[in-house]
Order: C-alpha cells, then structure tokens, then sequence
C-alpha cells in the first residue's frame, strides 16, 4: 500500500503525510529502506493493546494490525484474540479522539471458519461457521468477528465511516517464505533446489491476488467505499495446491518433471477444501478486478524472492 501510495504521489504531484505505527519500526527500516526515508512517511513505535502515542488529526485510519502465526512462532490462542479484539478497540478509540472520517479494518476470509468440504466460493453474505476449540485458528477467527462488530458499531456510534475488507491469500513482494503459506513455501523450495513439499493431499482449491491488486483495492475501498460496507478482497481464481505446486515448478525453474513430495493421499469420497472468495460485489459496487494473472503473479513473486534472498 505505501509503494502504491508513493508512486501515486510522484505520478499526481499530491501530498499526503502517513503515520506508520509497528510495534518495530526496525522492521520495515530493514525491508524497505526507501519507504521509510520517504517525506511524509513517520514511523512510531507503538503496540495496539495500549494507549496510542497520537497527536496528529487523521481524516483517514487503516487497522491492519493483528496477531497472527504467519512466521510461525505459535502466540497462544488468547494473545492472538486479544490483539485482534482489544487491538481494534484501542484504534478505534485514536478514530473517536482524532474525529477521523473514514476507518478501514482488514479482516480476514478466515471469519467464514474452516474451509473442509466447502464446496462454493465465499460471499459476504454466507453464514459464519461455529468454532468448537481454543487453538491459535479459531482464536483468529473469533477475534476477527469480534473486530469486525466493534469496528461497525462504534463507527455508527461516533459518527465516521467504517470500512472492512476479507482479505484472502496474497502474494508478491514481501510475501514470507518459510511461513504457513503454501505458494511461499513452494518458492522457497525451489530457491533452495530442494522438492516441492506438499503437507497436505495437495486437493485444496486456493486463489492467489497479486500485491499491487491488493493495495489499489484497498486505497478504493477506503477512498470511495460507501459506509458500511464489506467486501471480500482476493482472487476468484482457484487451482489445487498440487497444480499450484506443478505451475511454479514450470515458471520458477521451467521444468516439468521437477519433483513434487505431497504428503498425504486423498480420502475417497472426499471433497476438497475450498478457500475462495466471490468477488462480485467488489467488481459491481467499485469496479474492481484481479488485473494481474496468477501466472505473471507468480513470476514477479520468484522474481522478487531470488533477488532479496
């Protein structure tokens, strides 16, 4: 969001000054050393379960903070609750204070629950499944409902617009390899010349949004969508992790007969796993599409892993 955000900026000649709160700065200094010396952009070192450090008046918020198990360093199921509930309050409180006019909270497609035998793509208006345990997933999930019903009712309450977006699975520049993310682990695989691992029976269906899709929905969404509104934000594209395995083999290493471990061997009568959103509301209400094909998206990602590896 902030290269797009950037480049707007060198395009259009506007100015626009961002607050960048982590609970690292260090992090983003040592990702993205041009981003940080940018004019207009400050970063503050800040942690969301306390009380924000903010004296500047914000017309715009975006809450894209939260706990989480991508770099698989296993936060217990109640931080990562707590973050993604409390964390959210604690901004929403900064939005009251700096009487800001708009709040964009991205949430996640995971609030719809697990995805075993699902046999559709997911719309904004399907029914939330019940989670029955206390493990990090379902921590994630439950927080992020609750995120998401905070975020609507104090807005209502306050006065500004809220603004949510379900964001599914995306790739590109950034993306961690070594992670929960199967296309990342693919990447990496290939980068250290080892087999393509599967964990699973390689059947689950996924779609994959590029980055630069991902920021223009989300600088649409805060900029022009209406208030209240939720949209699913990904890819309505879906391939098998097998098939997701063999095209990156084909583009990353341009072999066919690169070898391909998958774990598991489907259950009979089984049906996949689906995690997929239905993205039609996103292109009717604000003409939004997936400019970028899953091919050239997994180009661009190699091509960017085997240049900062």
């Amino acid at each position: 969001m902030l290269e797009l955000l950037l480049a707007a900026q060198q395009r259009f000649g506007f100015k626009i000054s961002v607050d960048i709160l982590a609970r690292h700065p260090q992090r983003l200094l040592s990702k993205a050393p041009h981003l940080a010396s940018q004019p207009g952009l400050r970063l503050i070192t800040a942690d969301i379960l306390k009380p924000l450090p903010l004296a500047a008046d914000y017309s715009h918020i975006i809450h894209a903070a939260a706990e989480t198990n991508v770099a698989l360093d296993n936060p217990t199921a109640t931080q990562v609750f707590q973050s993604a509930v409390e964390g959210t309050r604690q901004v929403l409180n900064c939005a009251s204070q700096q009487q800001a006019t708009r709040f964009l909270l991205l949430s996640s497609g995971a609030i719809y629950g697990p995805a075993a035998d699902r046999l559709f793509a997911l719309s904004e208006s399907d029914s939330w499944c019940a989670t029955h345990d206390a493990s990090i997933r379902s921590a994630y999930i439950a927080g992020k409902r609750a995120a998401e019903f905070i975020c609507t009712a104090t807005a209502q309450e306050q006065g500004f617009t809220s603004l949510i977006a379900r964001c599914f699975t995306v790739c590109g520049p950034y993306m961690p390899l070594r992670s929960g993310f199967a296309l990342g682990n693919f990447i990496a695989d290939v980068l250290d010349n080892k087999p393509i691992a599967i964990q699973g029976d390689g059947t689950a269906m996924r779609s994959y949004m590029y980055g630069s899709d991902m920021a223009v929905w989300l600088w649409t969404l805060l900029i022009t969508g209406k208030n209240n509104q939720t949209i699913n934000l990904g890819s309505d594209r879906m391939i098998s992790i097998e098939n997701l395995a063999k095209k990156v083999a084909l583009i990353a290493h341009h072999n066919t007969d690169y070898p391909i471990f998958v774990a598991k061997t489907p259950l009979k009568n089984s049906h996949p796993e689906i995690y997929v959103p239905n993205i039609e509301l996103a292109a009717q209400s604000l003409n939004l599409h997936c400019w970028i094909g899953l091919d050239q998206a997994i180009a661009d990602s190699f091509a960017w892993a085997r240049l900062n590896k």
